[in-house]
């Protein structure tokens, strides 16, 4: 079991591109994918049910490592500031209700209960990106950012649109 766990954990973080100081968290993470899983010994019965009597949930379960939008409090930010920041989703709380994140920024895990997540865009290397952990995304808008391989088709006036439209007179006895 210990060479199952060691396996889980060294795919988690070079899959979420975490460095090995994540390792614990990774392991809390692993452990309770374990335990929600069937297992062979248990006639595959999951060892959550055995040892709680209960049956389980799975809707809580998300991608390690996957990008994470935290609610930012009112008392924290400016009246234009962003309302949520990004974070890395390390695991959901065992013994409380609630996912524990990662903030690259302050560079401390994080506790929330409600978040929207990010599965197909990973965190990102910690060690190498200066954005906080996350990948470069061009900004909608950018005038740098938009792509040369799109043909601009100038305007054409058309000879109808120059030719002034006839007034129309009313009817109307005076």
């Amino acid at each position: 079991m210990n060479r199952t766990i060691i396996e889980i954990i060294r795919y988690m973080l070079s899959h979420a591109k975490l460095p090995k100081s994540f390792w614990g968290e990774a392991m809390k993470t692993a452990v309770a994918m374990i335990n929600l899983s069937p297992l062979v010994p248990l006639d595959f019965d999951v060892p959550d049910i055995v040892w709680k009597g209960k049956d389980v949930s799975y809707a809580h379960l998300r991608v390690f490592g996957c990008r994470a939008f935290v609610h930012f409090p009112r008392d924290e930010r400016s009246k234009l500031d962003s309302k949520t920041k990004q974070c890395i989703f390390l695991g959901s709380e065992d013994d409380e209700f609630g996912y524990r994140l990662w903030d690259p920024k302050e560079k401390k895990i994080v506790r929330s209960r409600d978040l929207p997540l990010m599965p197909a865009n990973h965190g990102g290397d910690l060690k190498n990106d200066d954005n906080g952990g996350f990948l470069n995304e061009p900004l909608v808008g950018d005038p740098e950012s938009a792509n040369d391989d799109i043909d601009v088709i100038p305007e054409q006036v058309m000879q109808e649109a120059l030719d002034e439209p006839q007034l129309r007179r009313s009817t109307r006895p005076r």
